[in-house]
């Protein structure tokens, strides 16, 4: 072999390589999140209330919430699986999936998805319906992530950075356990983000990238609604880029490529725009136009609760240390650019940077198109969260899931730029303190945020105890007793209530003695009761549950003994209103 050809095949050798080792690590950072959070999902112990209804919604035939709440008597557990599961008579029902969305406040598509899912399993209820869901879109979303980071650098590796502090921080942990359409929307995002990012970076919007958004409009709106108010400000901002550089064609086919999916969506389904505008008479007390202009809601108290969901679940606390950290490192850097600084014996000189000097600032302002991208992506993410602390009735940490890729995402790269900027344009360190700041904002996530509950709870670790116990009495008998006759606290209990192949009694307190009269209790090897405790103080809920144990003993002629299993409380469970007891009454 020559010379030359064996220099290039070496070199081909080399680069091929280092090819193949930068796509291993590529792979590594989109793997090893998913495997934190596939850890996080084996954890998941419990159900918030709407995930719940996830189910329930997807899998019900043509009834969206339980219709005997409040209702005292007998049921088998076979109503509360026939709710969250689909039978070999229901599934692949699509056509109830819409109809009960039609009574909800959420469009169909996850819901789709998730009985899809259920349909193939019927009969069984799991988790893992749902979570896989969430962990197909959690990694498209850490894809997407990348691509669109690899746009905007020629820096190899910041992507990937990018992609570890989104795909490892709690944040994205919660949005993936949390058994709703939130991970589904953030991919959506993420996907609408990329498009317009790749339009901006390469000055180019070509039909491919056109149909693209149709098509990501479409989904997205079929998602969550929400997914429009974040669309309508990516667009606007986009558009007025389009306009303000007269390419007036290319804004006529984006706004095309744009009206087409929501004209689509008004015509497959208008409840999409009937329930946004609060005149879908199908559903209960839902208007967020009329709840936005009203005045029962602080904008400005809802801002500052968004405000601290991104803080804590992105950044540890840390953002606003770093953010004065690094205008002070900004203002002592112009003062350096404008003023020649220097230290002698007789004191510290100061003296302005004349003109003609090769250190003096140009007259001439050049903003990178990357930067253009990444500015127009956060501002849309920043407009985003200030409609949703006006407009959404709860200040919930999910509503602003779906931008927590795009926020991080800019943090890195403006984090690393201003390091650039401060350390003279050097190549290293930037990228070394970059990983740095990470590493520490995700070792405070594990070690400091999460273990002391600065973060609302998706994996519900107390209820384990009662998923053991139901586990092992899988033949008991319910005793459901529902003091204040809220459908929340029913709804809440329905995977354990199903587990109940003995059947469930349900009755108010007051009601007790005459449930037990004229309904008749067989003798059975084990009860569960699940008894709503209202305003009782401990000592009152330990008497009351002695009273049921008595009247069912006189109902039943058994010999009974009672044992505490676990509290359910809204501290823990902020989705049901009260606190619920679980005992076990056995025969001695």
């Amino acid at each position: 072999m020559s010379e030359s050809k064996k220099s290039i095949y070496q070199t081909s050798h080399h680069y091929a390589k280092h090819k193949w080792a930068y796509s291993l690590l590529v792979a590594v950072s989109i793997i090893l999140p998913v495997i934190v959070s596939v850890f996080f999902c084996t954890q998941k112990q419990g159900y918030h209330l709407d995930e719940i209804y996830s189910y329930g919604l997807a899998n019900s035939n043509y009834k969206p919430f339980l219709s005997n709440n409040g209702s005292p008597g007998f049921v088998s557990s076979d109503y509360y699986n026939d709710y969250i599961s689909a039978t070999d008579s229901t599934k692949f029902n699509y056509g109830s999936v819409v109809s009960n969305q039609e009574h909800d406040v959420h469009p169909p598509l996850y819901y789709i998805l998730l009985h899809t899912i259920s349909s193939i399993f019927t009969g069984d209820f799991s988790k893992w319906f749902g979570l896989v869901l969430n962990l197909v879109f959690f990694t498209a979303t850490l894809i997407i992530i990348f691509i669109t980071a690899r746009l905007l650098t020629n820096n190899k590796f910041l992507p990937i950075v990018c992609v570890l502090l989104y795909g490892l921080s709690t944040g994205a942990i919660f949005t993936v356990t949390y058994i709703r359409m939130y991970m589904m929307l953030t991919m959506f995002v993420a996907l609408y983000t990329y498009q317009h990012v790749k339009m901006i970076v390469t000055n180019s919007q070509k039909a491919k990238n056109l149909i693209a958004l149709s098509i990501i409009t479409f989904l997205g709106f079929l998602t969550q609604y929400y997914f429009i108010i974040f669309a309508f400000f990516m667009s606007a901002l986009y558009s007025l880029l389009l306009l303000s550089t007269k390419k007036w064609k290319a804004f006529w086919q984006y706004a095309l490529s744009l009206a087409t999916p929501l004209l689509l969506v008004l015509i497959i389904y208008p409840y999409a725009y009937t329930t946004i505008l609060g005149i879908n008479n199908k559903v209960d007390g839902f208007n967020h136009a009329q709840y936005a202009l009203g005045g029962g809601n602080s904008f400005y108290s809802s801002l500052a609760d968004f405000a601290y969901f991104l803080n804590s679940q992105l950044f540890s606390c840390l953002l606003k240390p770093i953010t004065l950290l690094v205008i002070g490192l900004t203002a002592l850097r112009l003062l350096t650019k404008l003023y020649k600084i220097k230290l002698s014996s007789s004191g510290l000189h100061i003296e302005r940077i004349e003109k003609g000097n090769s250190h003096m600032l140009s007259s001439q302002v050049i903003i990178p198109i990357e930067a253009i991208a990444i500015c127009l992506t956060l501002l849309s993410a920043c407009l985003y969260v200030m409609v949703i602390a006006k407009i959404s009735y709860y200040k919930n940490d999910h509503y602003i899931f779906c931008i927590y890729p795009l926020i991080s995402a800019a943090f890195v790269f403006i984090i690393y730029k201003m390091f650039r900027w401060i350390t003279d344009r050097n190549y290293v360190l930037p990228y070394v303190l970059t990983v740095i700041l990470v590493i520490v904002i995700l070792v405070l996530q594990y070690t400091k945020y999460y273990p002391s509950g600065r973060f609302p709870d998706t994996f519900y670790f107390d209820d384990e105890k009662v998923n053991t116990y139901m586990n092992d009495n899988p033949s008991t008998t319910c005793l459901f007793i529902y003091n204040n006759g809220d459908e929340w606290s029913e709804t809440h209990l329905l995977p354990w209530l199903r587990q109940c192949e003995g059947g469930i009694h349900k009755m108010q307190y007051d009601d007790l003695a005459g449930y037990m009269e004229s309904h008749n209790i067989t003798q059975n090897s084990s009860y569960t009761l699940f008894m709503d405790n209202g305003s009782w103080t401990q000592a009152e809920a330990s008497n009351n549950s002695d009273r049921i144990v008595r009247l069912l003993e006189n109902n039943t002629g058994a010999d009974l003994s009672k044992e505490r299993i676990a509290e359910i409380s809204p501290t823990n469970h902020w989705s049901i209103p009260t606190t619920i007891l679980v005992y076990n009454i056995s025969i001695k």
